[in-house]
């Protein structure tokens, strides 16, 4: 047994394992139920209808002891929170009392990018400082060289919006008034006021929730408890490694570019597998680029930690396990670990999906069974903007209704859904809420055939969005994911690549390769967002025809690609199989592949 200071300290060794699992169970109920709150009291879209935010709990020394599994939560900000708690308790050692509220973004001070606001709020039982429920959300605008945050063009952090190093927003119970105003000052949307009373409103629901629990079980049980579910975690973490071969394996990933000239910005992942021993290796990868692209050291934690988490068994519970049970390498100066003043606001997207990826192909050679890689091709969020003809104001949209794409197989299952699990339980709103908030008109939202890699296991077809413009708008975006799409595993085809068109249907219409940087976009002008498929798993050959006459009679795939991809020669109608044919054909592939 691996034994905390923790437990040491309150004799967490004399709780019995029920007790743990209840004060464990109660904590992820308590960030499930600040989710809830956050949902139902949020203003924007984002919130309400995409979920794009994250709560949890975390102790009084900034370990992460539960999250949200239930409701809405995104694995990129669970690893990351951490590091929040960590600055406030650095930045005001000696200075935290009850009520206070204390509001973080900036990544080298505690966050992870601009966008992600994370409010924490400590809680204290007769007189000890205990728990810090916490709420993380993506802030439409903080102020930024261009609506939206993500700045394309942006070479300095300071050109991606307003830097918050942890500030006390409430104090002892009391909101600071005039912090508020300087944040709203601060941001082009009228909305930012709501958004961030609903983060107050789940940490207050947490901070509610948590005093509960200590006035039933005292300080020394839960503290007790919170060690031993983090030990335990370890334990078992560690037990999983010690059955893998020991060794290096290497797993690299690539973005395609990062806007500023340089190509293939690439990450190296290297697993070092000794006995019980996990280290994640990321020398090797990129130099750090004068491009958002570049990754936050809390981003990067984030990435490597939910991809190690999906190769792991699934009741492991996702708290500080995974920090204490693994070691993580990071080099100076590069694009997974940029110094300040580097620029980084993609990054919890791409390059952060890259660093996923890397992980995730490095487990190929240890465990290709349950390799699924945790990646997204998106680039940046797609941010468009303009003025609201009803209105007459701004509107800002990220385009997260569009985002569907990526979702590779795995062993005994194809690619489900239309997000990777990347995104956790964000949700991509419905064409009638985009349209009553946006001057767009939602003209096809699609699977496209063929997109999934083939495998013995089909990666999940990629998606097409077209929207059309109702009035003028400028748009943002970084066309990623057509050199590089996600790739297949254990003999598994690529997914199909991303493709981004402008001008549909005019003699103007071209596919974007590069940076959009206030594009304009007019009237009744239509755009296209065709975002790849997910890799296959195994060898396509020997997927079930059953299966693959399926996913002809879906649409997944077409009557040629079944015969060219699978080799499963169908009807003359394409609604049946042609067994004998089928037999034929892959005996004929089988024989003549090197």
């Amino acid at each position: 047994m691996v034994e905390s200071e923790g437990n040491r300290a309150t004799g967490a060794e004399n709780i019995d394992p029920i007790t743990v699992e209840v004060i464990r169970g109660f904590l992820e109920t308590v960030a499930d139920e600040m989710s809830l709150t956050m949902k139902r009291t949020a203003v924007t879209p984002i919130f309400s209808e995409s979920s794009d935010y994250s709560c949890a709990v975390m102790d009084a020394r900034s370990r992460l002891m539960a999250q949200a599994m239930r409701t809405a939560s995104l694995p990129v900000h669970m690893g990351a929170m951490k590091f929040s708690v960590e600055a406030v308790l650095a930045d005001f050692a000696g200075d935290i009392h009850d009520g206070d509220v204390f509001l973080i973004n900036d990544p080298y001070h505690g966050g992870s990018h601009i966008p992600d606001l994370t409010m924490v709020m400590p809680v204290s039982f007769e007189g000890e400082l205990v728990l810090f429920p916490a709420a993380r959300a993506h802030q439409m605008d903080t102020g930024a060289m261009t609506p939206g945050s993500y700045s394309p063009k942006a070479t300095e952090i300071w050109q991606e919006g307003l830097r918050l190093p942890p500030i006390r927003i409430c104090d002892e119970g009391r909101l600071r008034e005039d912090l508020v105003r300087m944040l709203e000052l601060n941001t082009r949307l009228p909305t930012y006021r709501g958004d961030l009373m609903a983060m107050l409103a789940a940490c207050r629901t947490g901070a509610k929730r948590i005093a509960e629990l200590l006035s039933k079980y005292g300080v020394p049980t839960v503290r007790g408890a919170c060690d031993e579910a983090i030990a335990h975690g370890v334990r078992r973490i560690r037990a999983e490694v010690a059955a893998w071969p020991d060794g290096n394996y290497v797993g690299e990933a690539f973005l395609d570019h990062d806007g500023m000239g340089n190509q293939d910005i690439g990450v190296r992942a290297t697993l070092r597998v000794s006995g019980d021993r996990l280290t994640v290796d990321l020398t090797g990868s990129h130099d750090q680029v004068e491009s958002y692209v570049n990754s936050s050291k809390a981003n990067t934690y984030s990435n490597v930690y939910l991809a190690i988490a999906t190769m792991m068994d699934p009741e492991i519970p996702k708290n500080e396990a995974f920090f204490e049970a693994v070691d993580l390498v990071l080099p100076s100066h590069s694009v997974v670990n940029a110094d300040e003043p580097a620029p980084v606001t993609a990054c919890t997207l791409n390059i952060g999906g890259e660093i996923a990826e890397a992980v995730a192909y490095a487990f190929e050679a240890i465990l290709p069974e349950r390799v699924y890689p945790q990646t997204l091709k998106i680039g940046a969020l797609v941010m468009s903007f303009g003025m609201h003809p009803e209105t007459g104001e701004l509107f800002l949209d990220a385009n997260i209704d569009s985002c569907a794409g990526w979702s590779s197989a795995v062993r005994g299952m194809d690619g489900w859904g239309g997000l990777p699990n990347h995104y956790g339980m964000a949700t991509l709103a419905n064409a009638e809420i985009v349209e009553m908030r946006f001057p767009y008109r939602i003209v096809g939202r699609d699977l496209v055939p063929d997109s999934g890699g083939p495998g013995r296991w089909r990666g999940s077809c990629g998606s097409r969005m077209v929207k059309q413009t109702l009035s003028p708008m400028f748009i943002n975006f970084s066309a990623v994911g057509r050199r590089w799409p996600v790739k297949g595993i254990a003999g598994g085809r690529d997914g199909a690549p991303n493709c981004w068109l402008l001008d549909l249907d005019t003699p103007e219409q071209r596919e974007e390769t590069g940076l959009g940087y206030l594009v304009p976009l007019n009237t009744d002008a239509s755009w296209s967002l065709q975002f790849g498929g997910g890799g296959g798993w195994g060898d396509p050959l020997e997927r079930d025809p059953e299966a693959v006459l399926d996913d002809v009679l879906d649409g997944y795939v077409s009557v040629e690609a079944a015969r060219k991809d699978y080799g499963v020669v169908l009807t003359a109608g394409g609604d049946g199989l042609d067994i004998d044919a089928t037999h034929a054909e892959r005996a004929a592939r089988r024989e003549n592949s090197p």
